[in-house]
């Protein structure tokens, strides 16, 4: 599974990280920032890069709809830092 953790995400450049996840424990970790051209190219990204789940902050509802139709799961209306959020989603604690 390959988890994208964001603070926010919109239309404009926003950093990420991303992360393939075995078993809750994390293989690989990255950071990179969305890509210029809306949400088309954001969710063409997410799809290059595998992400089957994204846990983000505020996020547009109608990119919220575009990326679940695109077969990425959303957790949104999260707050904290992202490697804190990663760390209690995969520990069971993430209150969502």
């Amino acid at each position: 599974m390959v988890i994208a953790v964001s603070t926010s995400l919109s239309e404009n450049v926003e950093k990420f990280i991303y992360c393939k996840v075995e078993k809750n424990i994390i293989r690989e970790q990255e950071s990179a920032f969305t890509p210029p051209g809306g949400k088309a190219a954001l969710i063409r990204q997410f799809i290059g890069l595998e992400i089957d789940l994204l846990i983000a902050g505020k996020i547009p509802e109608e990119l919220e709809a575009d990326l679940r139709e695109a077969g990425i799961a959303v957790i949104s209306n999260i707050n904290g830092a992202p490697e804190q959020i990663l760390k209690q989603y995969l520990d069971g604690t993430l209150d969502f």
